[in-house]
């Protein structure tokens, strides 16, 4: 950029200051030193153009009048609202006479959670915490006799947003003093606007329905796969999250990219722009595309359900972790252990992992007491022993054979399986941990001794 163009730029910001309202009041230093609006660095450039720019103008670094605030001071506004309309009116009037230059709308619950004053809900609730609006007539009485286009207004909203917005712009395209304006103009009236992007009113309103629609179809889908499963025989609560949960993302991200669409914001431009970073991001969140990818695959196939009492053995090391499957997201899965303890797993693990779902199979499930015994004693007094340890406990099933394996020579004595059925129960720790008091018990009854590691070390004899 020239200085020639620099001088054009800043004699066309300061046409700008001269054409707008400044208020009846002194600017001067304390000492009668005249201050200019706003003060620029000796040599003006490209650069400093594009990052600070000038008051009133894109990006706004500077402020978002022209004259800063020597024609409008910063908005003073108190968040008030009770009782009917017509009180709140009353008190909208007094603070805008005391000084407030805005309003700060405060409603009753009813009417931020959507219900009619006369709904059983609101019973108590009505213009109690805030002001009561039911329908277009309770807005136009809310604001009536306050100039709009002179005080701003901020609501504070929650579900109905729309509906109220909808109101509220209805009521102010009927207020609007100058003929000039109609409610075609308010609509398209552009909030933020650049070289590239314009977003008005209207842009908003269809962004808000989107969003809104987008959560009440979230809603309904809800409604329609929970009457869809209760027919079904496997239906479980766990089938109605993981379908909720899949319809629920695929609903939002049709519902963004509409909105993208509505703001004429081309989505390949975003998408080529964004695309290094996307790179990146995926490069440091592998692990977690991996733990998406596995909860998708649990979802679709539906072989871990809520409720579900699982079995996790480490493929890693010989761990393993009996729990109670409490919740399954897109990434994590949050379980209960039979400490009570509830972990939350990334999905890749139980994809990895072998699983196995006591939930889906026999109920008579065979266990493994692992036990060693030292060398020289007598194995087949260890092997009565044992079965008779298994048997004493009222948990384990007669019916099955109770075996006892020499699963290796150990590095200290024989290394031992005692193998018994029982049912799949979610306190089995309890009954092993009672089955192993009972065998160290009848060990030490009859000198069957556990063995510790040992090492023996020789000393050559001094010559």
């Amino acid at each position: 950029m020239s200085a020639s163009t620099d001088n054009d730029f800043l004699s066309s910001w300061r046409n700008n200051v001269n054409s707008s309202k400044t208020r009846a009041s002194s600017f001067d230093t304390l000492s009668g030193h005249q201050l200019d609006v706003c003060y620029f660095p000796e040599n003006i450039d490209q650069e400093y153009l594009s990052k600070s720019g000038v008051p009133g103008q894109f990006p706004f670094t500077r402020g978002i009048h022209p004259n800063l605030y020597r024609g409008k001071l910063w908005t003073m506004r108190q968040f008030a609202g009770f009782g009917t309309p017509e009180d709140t009116n009353r008190r909208f009037k007094l603070l805008i006479e005391k000084g407030q230059t805005g309003l700060s709308v405060a409603y009753d619950m009813p009417t931020l959670m959507g219900y009619d004053p006369d709904h059983s809900l609101s019973l108590g609730e009505v213009g109690k915490c805030g002001v009561s609006v039911f329908h277009i007539g309770d807005m136009e009485s809310l604001f009536s006799g306050i100039n709009l286009g002179e005080v701003s207004v901020s609501q504070t909203i929650n579900g109905p947003a729309i509906i109220l917005l909808a109101f509220y712009i209805a009521i102010l395209s009927l207020r609007v003093n100058n003929p000039g304006v109609n409610f075609d103009d308010l609509l398209n009236y552009p909030i933020i606007q650049s070289s590239s992007i314009k977003i008005s009113f209207y842009h908003i309103i269809v962004v808000i329905t989107v969003l809104f629609s987008a959560r009440v179809s979230v809603f309904f889908s809800r409604l329609y796969i929970a009457r869809k499963l209760k027919d079904k025989p496997k239906h479980s609560e766990g089938n109605l999250y993981i379908y909720t949960q899949l319809a629920k993302y695929v609903i939002y991200v049709f519902s963004i990219l509409f909105c993208f669409q509505a703001l004429n914001i081309p989505l390949t431009n975003l998408l080529f722009g964004s695309a290094a970073v996307l790179v990146g991001i995926g490069l440091g969140l592998q692990d977690a595309f991996k733990d998406l990818i596995a909860g998708f695959i649990l979802l679709l196939e539906g072989n871990l359900k809520v409720g579900d009492i699982i079995r996790i053995s480490s493929i890693e090391n010989d761990e393993e972790l009996v729990a109670k499957i409490k919740k399954i997201n897109i990434r994590t899965t949050q379980i209960q252990t039979w400490e009570g303890n509830v972990l939350v797993l990334p999905n890749s693990i139980l994809t990895r992992d072998q699983v196995e779902n006591w939930s889906h199979s026999s109920r008579l499930t065979r266990f493994t007491i692992k036990v060693s015994v030292a060398y020289g004693v007598d194995t087949d007094l260890v092997k009565k022993l044992l079965e008779t340890a298994a048997l004493s406990h009222p948990k384990v099933k007669r019916t099955q054979q109770i075996l006892v394996r020499l699963s290796d020579f150990g590095e200290n004595g024989l290394n031992l399986e005692l193998i018994f059925w029982a049912d799949q129960h979610w306190d089995i720790k309890t009954y092993k941990s009672e089955i192993r008091f009972e065998i160290d018990r009848l060990f030490r009854a009859n000198g069957i001794r556990i063995p510790y590691p040992q090492r023996t070390v020789h000393l050559p004899k001094d010559k």
